[in-house]
């Protein structure tokens, strides 16, 4: 996978020790990836994701910072083609890339197909999605006050 192998080539060249989270954007149209950021204190949202894949990223942490010198490898049963959703954002992402034509409604479903995990979707804890549509329409009635005015 580039963005693994990239994400490597990376961490080495710049002779980085510890967990660390690697941010990469994809241009749809050339297809090229971009670097986004490289950031050391926020890597911990990305456990689930790593679960999921097949990874247990804080076991790798907690073995990397007790056993420095031990060689740490990923196993061949990790999976890359896992999306990550956050549904309040992707809905808000969707209506605007639809507004301008970027994005047709059967696009935007096909990208949910696949394995998937969502940030506050989860059907036996449905209190962080009611949150989320209670700040987003919080956020809205904001900016419909603002307007009237």
């Amino acid at each position: 996978d580039y963005v693994v192998q990239e994400s490597l080539n990376i961490l080495e060249r710049i002779k980085f020790k510890g967990p660390i989270k690697i941010d990469f954007k994809i241009d749809q149209n050339t297809g090229k990836y971009y670097l986004l950021e490289l950031n050391p204190t926020r890597y911990n949202i990305w456990h689930y994701l790593g679960a999921r894949g097949g990874v247990n990223l804080p076991a790798l942490a907690y073995r990397y910072m007790t056993q420095p010198s031990a060689s740490i490898s990923l196993n061949n049963k990790w999976q890359s083609n896992i999306r990550w959703f956050n549904v309040v954002n992707d809905f808000q992402a969707f209506c605007h890339l639809h507004k301008n034509g970027r994005l047709s409604w059967w696009e935007w479903l096909q990208s949910y197909r696949g394995k998937r995990i969502y940030q506050t979707l989860a059907f036996d804890d449905l209190k962080p999605v009611f949150y989320g549509i209670y700040r987003s329409l919080a956020g809205l009635l904001r900016r419909v006050r603002n307007i009237l005015k």
